[in-house]
This record gives structure tokens, sequence and C-alpha cells, in this order.
């Protein structure tokens, strides 16, 4: 390579081309092509850019680019570190791009040194990379003296979930005797309710407290992260005020009760950061020069909103990547419009715009890049997407042809894991072969057992470990199913503050079981257990009785159960004793926590066996299913570290604290009224299948991907959500309990949002891809994308062992 003669420097900036040529030689020694001139145009920063937006295709190196660009902004243009941001979508994306940058930093820090240039540090570790809410909260703790002084802290989804089903009674309803309060009243607009209903969903959804917590947590975010930006500030009516007059104040309402909640308690959740920050940005403004948002086809309104806001401040850039084809998460509230639209927001506020494009794919073979392609042409996307072509390079190997293996579910699993073990995948390895690694993708991974049997996640579980595969599934949502270590344990924290017992309740004295907390005073007159002084919602007690048995089983429990059972009477009759003599002055109290009484059950055989530890236990049950630990208010963990401390009242009947009563109605009622996702720990995912959705794959690669269920059917929910949300009117209508519509616009943008899914999917292959399919499975999702089949269509057919038909793709 040729290299322009420099004059060495002492502490400063390198000019463009110098920069250019430094980081041709850090890729090419770490494998990678060089630049080129359309690269080098993208990183470079011209004196009247200000707006960059990146139209990155798949496997295109964004992420590469995006990290370049951040360093010619830091030591070509001078940029001090720390008035730079970058944010990303995933917590886990800021970490990649944080550590790429910092060894991109460094390896052309020691290129610049050995041509005898002094280049002077950037700091790359002082630039502030992270998601746009920790960004947020980090900015206005640092720059804004109220919310520092007030010590706002940010709440996850867990917890705000949490406090929603404690507290919502009281955040919600101004006059107790109302016939009908503000939930209420939402909750009585079928219109809004069926925009949120799960399109599966049939039944008379939200049908418990969690899936009415659920509910809130929607329309708050829609409402906070969609009207608020595009309504607010000119008080344009929601569009759904056309069906429900007066929807528009509630909904206004409902978020105002939020807030001031929220604010009382010196907490923000993660769309009210947001809507905090967008207000008092102005005070910030003077501390960026430079802003970089990856993934910005998935941003929202109000984000959107913060981004435009930077540019208020002449001084200020932007710079944005993404690919539109690859919008997955406008059910989360993103709208495509924000990325396709920044032009014409630059252009409006006449703000300089500039748009580059990255084409070619470096990640797939040139089989699997023009099967993707002729996927992308066949469907509606090659409508509404931004125009680019996604090309291979001339270097990348041609690759076995893109096939559909089609055949009866069960066949295809066997099938499926007996290639696996071929290639000598999802086993530890014997240090001989490095093995490729694996991904089966599907729109649904969910691994619990219904009405009709297994889940096709389950069959191909147990098909993989039939032949002693590994397989990592994180989403599996069976840790609420009985026989589950979870499940388990709720029932004996449920036996040992709320014991159900047999006593002569029934007509005539008959034996029935009872408990403190059925709600019912003459039948927990018999509990031994004073009741709680509310009402506690009974799942937890549905699960302790199934977990000892029917009313029989309650009398004579399983011989396997009697010991734990044992044990925990003795804990609580100690407990009792030890805190009655403390509060006499006789004695220690007791220190024992609902944690300890966990760490100690863990101790028994029936759970030592599956391999969970306490630690385990904690962190992945307490703190991701209900107590929220990763929050840094850690406010709801308070029940779980507190000293236990039940008392004998009058009647000698054991008395616990409101604290543990809400924490057992609210526990139980999380584990049988959610589908959880069972505790896959990351370590789990080394040398295993992914068993992953298409949503979850979305950012990975993989060197062999099978993808299935391709089936499901559009639904508007969303969309309508969007531009309903936004102040538009399209029509609609509720049948059977769901959002539909006939109207052309919303219909072709549903479509599209399920395309882009399996769009995704097909792009995560390097090497290989296999569509999956049964013809005669009749379950939901199971069916095979329109598009996809007909790229199929009259191809030859190859028979296989087992029954399986393959076709071959042909350009």
């Amino acid at each position: 390579m040729t290299t322009t003669p420099v004059t060495p420097m002492s502490g400063t900036t390198i000019q463009s081309d110098i920069f250019c040529e430094l980081v041709d030689q850090v890729l090419i020694g770490v494998g990678r092509q060089s630049l080129g001139t359309t690269y080098k145009q993208i990183i470079t920063v011209g004196p009247g850019d200000r707006v960059l937006q990146i139209l990155a295709g798949a496997g295109s190196g964004k992420t590469e680019m995006l990290v370049w660009r951040v360093l010619y902004e830091l030591m070509v243009l001078g940029t001090d570190a720390s008035r730079v941001i970058v944010t990303t979508f995933t917590r886990k994306a800021a970490t990649e791009l944080a550590i790429r940058t910092v060894e991109r930093s460094d390896a052309l820090l020691e290129r610049a040194r050995k041509r005898g240039l002094d280049l002077a540090d950037p700091h790359v570790h002082d630039l502030r990379i992270g998601t746009l809410h920790s960004l947020c909260d980090a900015l206005l703790a640092e720059f804004d003296a109220e919310y520092m002084s007030a010590g706002t802290e940010v709440i996850d989804e867990i917890e705000t979930r949490v406090r929603l089903a404690r507290d919502y009674r009281l955040i919600f309803t101004q006059d107790q005797s109302s016939v009908m309060n503000l939930i209420d009243r939402l909750l009585a607009r079928e219109e809004l309710v069926a925009l949120f209903r799960p399109p599966w969903d049939a039944g008379s959804w939200p049908r418990n407290t969690v899936q009415k917590m659920d509910f809130i947590q929607m329309i708050l975010g829609q409402h906070t992260e969609t009207w608020l930006p595009r309504c607010g500030p000119t008080h344009t009516p929601n569009g759904i005020e056309a069906k429900c007059p007066g929807v528009t104040n509630d909904l206004v309402e409902l978020q105002q009760r939020w807030e001031q909640y929220l604010d009382d308690n010196n907490i923000l959740d993660f769309a009210t950061i947001q809507h905090r920050f967008h207000l008092r940005q102005g005070d910030i403004l003077g501390h960026v020069d430079h802003v970089f948002v990856d993934e910005f086809q998935d941003m929202n309104p109000i984000q959107l909103s913060i981004h435009l806001g930077w540019l208020s401040r002449e001084e200020t850039r932007l710079t944005v990547v993404g690919d539109d084809d690859q919008a997955l998460y406008r059910f989360r509230g993103s709208d495509i419009t924000c990325f396709t639209g920044l032009e014409t927001n630059c252009l409006n506020a006449n703000i300089s715009y500039r748009r580059e494009k990255l084409e070619q794919n470096w990640r797939s073979t040139k089989s699997i890049i023009g099967f993707a392609g002729a996927f992308r042409k066949a469907t509606v996307l090659s409508k509404l997407s931004m125009k680019k072509k996604i090309r291979a390079p001339k270097t990348a190997p041609l690759g076995d042809p893109p096939r559909l293996l089609e055949g009866s579910w069960t066949s295809l699993c066997d099938h499926i894991a007996s290639e696996i073990d071929a290639l000598g995948a999802g086993r530890i390895p014997d240090g001989r072969l490095i093995a490729p690694s694996v991904a089966i993708l599907l729109f649904s991974t969910s691994e619990k057992e219904g009405r009709r049997g297994g889940t096709a996640a389950l069959d191909l579980r147990r098909a993989f470990e039939r032949k002693g595969l590994r397989v990592y599934n994180p989403r599996n949502k069976t840790a609420a199913r009985k026989g589950s270590p979870f499940y388990s344990l709720t029932a004996l924290l449920s036996y040992l503050i709320d014991p159900v017992i047999c006593a002569p309740a029934g007509n005539g004295g008959r034996d029935i079981m009872v408990w403190a907390s059925c709600n019912d005073p003459t039948m927990a007159a018999f509990a031994p257990v004073e009741p709680p002084s509310f009402n506690v919602t009974p799942a937890h007690a549905k699960i302790q009785k199934a977990y000892r048995g029917s009313t029989q089983g309650i009398k004579r429990p399983d011989p396997a159960v009697e010991p734990l059972l044992a044990y925990l009477d003795q804990i609580r009759s100690d407990l009792v004793i030890a805190t009655m003599a403390h509060q006499e002055g006789a004695g220690l109290a007791p220190r024992l926590t609902l944690s300890g009484v966990v760490a100690r059950l863990l101790a028994f055989p029936q759970f030592r066996g599956v391999g969970f530890s306490p630690a385990l236990f904690r962190e992945a049950l307490f703190t991701q299913f209900l107590e929220a630990n990763i929050a840094p208010t850690r406010r709801t963990r308070f029940s779980l570290d507190q000293p236990l401390a039940p008392t004998c009242n009058s009647a000698g009947k054991v008395s616990w604290p409101d604290e543990i009563w809400n924490f057992l109605g609210l526990f139980g009622a999380l584990i049988s009224e959610t589908d959880l996702d069972d505790v896959e720990d990351d370590t789990f995912a080394d040398d295993a299948i992914s068993l992953l959705t298409f949503h979850q794959a979305k950012g990975l690669e993989f060197d062999h991907v099978y993808v299935g269920l391709t089936g499901r059917q559009p639904a508007p929910h969303s969309v309508l959500r969007t531009k309903l949300f936004s102040g538009e009117r399209p029509i609609y209508y509720v049948a059977d309990g769901q959002a539909r519509s006939g109207e052309s616009a919303v219909l072709r943008h549903a479509l599209a949002d399920y395309e882009r899914e399996i769009y995704v999917a097909l792009t995560r292959a390097k090497q290989r891809l296999t569509i999956i399919h049964d013809p005669n499975d009749q379950r939901p999702m199971c069916g095979l994308n329109h598009a996809l089949d007909a790229l199929y269509e009259g191809l030859p057919v190859y028979p296989l062992i087992g029954g399986i038909a393959e076709r071959r793709w042909q350009s």
C-alpha cells in the first residue's frame, strides 16, 4: 500500500487522508477489506455536514462504519470525547460498541505511532455510549440540578409492572366510591382495548390483574411516546376520539396521574424519562457536539423529537444508521416513518442533510444474499422500502442454495437434530474441531404446553435432547408450569405464610380446604393464620394446592413433600416465638428473611438435583420476575430483604405484616397469570443450538440457520395504534374483540411489518439457510409465508429419509 509521507506531530489531530490510510491498515490487519471510496466518503465529515443518514443493509458492516465515523470525529476534528453521544437499542449492543471502539482506537494509535505520529489520545472511555434511556438519565443527573437534587432514579419494566399492580387503585382512582373510575372507564372502551389485545387472544382480555397492568403500561407508553410529541403541543385529539368521545382527556389524565406518582417517589419509567429529558433538553444542548444513533429505524416519535432537538443548536451534528427493512418494533411503539421521514424533517427545518448507503453484504454467501433479495422483491417491502440494492462482494463464496424442507413436524425435528448432530454442533467441544454456530429461528419459541399438547419449539427441544444436544432458548415460557422449581418454591412460600388446611367449614360441618387469604371471612376463621386486612389474589393458594395435591393429598401429602412442609412449620413456629420474645425484651429479633428461607429450601434434594443454587434463584426469579433488583431503586425488594417477624394474636393465630401479604399476592399472580420466561443464563448459550424468535435474532449471525413458523396472519393492531395516537383517523372496527381494518394503507403496513420479521430471520445466515414447514400442521403460525412458497413453487422435489421432501432454490 502507498502511504502519504507525513511530518511527525506531537499530541495533535491528523489529516483526513492519513486517518483513512491508518484505518485501512487496521482493517487489513484484522482480516477485513480496506475502506474503498464509498466508505471513505461516509466516514468523512464535511464542513457543511449537519445530518448524515446511513442506509445500511443486512450484513453491511454498519457497526464497523459507525465506530470509524466516531473516531474520525475525535481524531481528525478533535472533538472532545465527552461531547459525543452514541445511542444504541440495547445495553448489550452498547457494550459491544464500546469494546469495538476501544479496540479500533488502540489499533489505530499503534499504527500512527509506528509512522512517527504522536497522535493525541482520543479518550474514547469518555464517550457517552448507551441506550437512550440510560443516557437521558445520566445527562439529566449531570446537568439538571433539580433532577440531581431530587435523587431521581429510573425503574425498569418489571418494577413498573409491580408498582402498577400494587398501587394502581391509589394512583388512578380519585373517588373510591365512584362507580366508574379512570381505569374502569378505559377498560370499558372496547375500541381502545381491542388495539392492545393480543391478536391471538379471542377471550375477555384483560382477564386478570397482570393483564390489566400490561394494558395500562402499553397505553401509557403509546400515549407518552407518540401522542405527547405529535399531538400534545397542538392539543390534537387522539384519533380514537371519533369512536370514544372523551378518551383523549382520560388518557391525558392517566399519564398525568402516573407521572405525579413517579415524581412523588422520585422515580421515572422508561417512557417518562424520555419525555422529561425532551422537556429539559435545552439546558444540555451546549454540552453536545455530535450525536450518533444506531438502529435508527426502531425510533419512536419521542426519541425522534429528542434527536431532532439536538439540531436546534447550529453547531451540533447528527449521524444515524439503520435499515428500514429491519424495523421490527412497532409493537413497542416505534414508527418506521421516523427513519424514512428524516430527510423531510431536515428540509422543512432548513438543515443540511446527506444520505449514504452501505449495500454490500459481507456476512452471507452469494446464494443466501440472492435468496433474501428475491424474497424482498416478492413482498410489499419492494414497494415500501427506501431504495437500495444489497449485493454480494466479488470475493463472497457461492454457497449451497437455500432449501425448503417439508414433512411432518415430528419428522422435521428428528431430521434437523440429525443434521446438527452430524455438524458437531450443540456439544461441548472436545478440542479437536470448532463446531459451526446453529440457530433455529421461529416466530414463537414458547415451550409451554397447552390444551393441544406441545408447541413447535418444545418438539424441537425434545428431538435435540434425544440426541444429547444442548439447546439455548431464552424464552421458554415454562417457568410457571407445574413441576418447575419456580412453581414448587412459590407453593412452599405460600405454605409458610398462609398454609391451606382442611377444616369443618363446609355445609353441615363438612371438611373443606380453607386458608387465611381466601377472602371469605367464614372460611378464613378456621385458618391457623390471621386474615390479611385487604383482599389478596388467591393465585398463590391455587399453586400451593396444586403442588400438594387434591383434598386427600392435603391430608396426606406425598412423602417427598412432607419433610419440606414439616420444615416450614417449624420455621414459622420458631419465628413467632422469637419475635414475641424480642418484643417482650427477652431475646434478639429474628434475622431470617424470605431470601434466607429460599436458600434453605434449595438445599433439599428436590431442588439441588436440578442445578439451582440460591444465587441463581435469587438473581433470576426474585429479581427478574418480581423484585426488579436490576432497578436502581431496589424498593420492591423490601419484602425479601427484611427479617421475617410474624407474631401471635390473642386468638392464637399467626399474624404477618402487610408487606408479606402484598408480596404473596403479587408473586402468586405473576406465577399463575403470566407466561414467565425460564431462566436461561447466558452461559447456557455456549456451544448450544440457539432457539430464538425472529426479534431475538436481530443483530446476530450464525453459520447455519433454520427458519420456521412463518405463517402468522398480519394484524393491524400496531399500525392502527401508531396512526391513532398520532392524531390520524384510519377506518377500523372491532369484531370478536379484535381490531379490524379494511383500509389499504393500514393493511399494507401491517403486511410489511410481518414480512420484515422474516427478512431479518433470512439474513442471519452466513453459510447455509433452510426453511422448514409442515404442510399439514394446523397450529397457529405454522403455515408458510406466501412469498417463500412462491420462491420454491415448481422446483424439483428430492425425497429424503424419514418422509422429508427437499427443494433447492434457484436464482
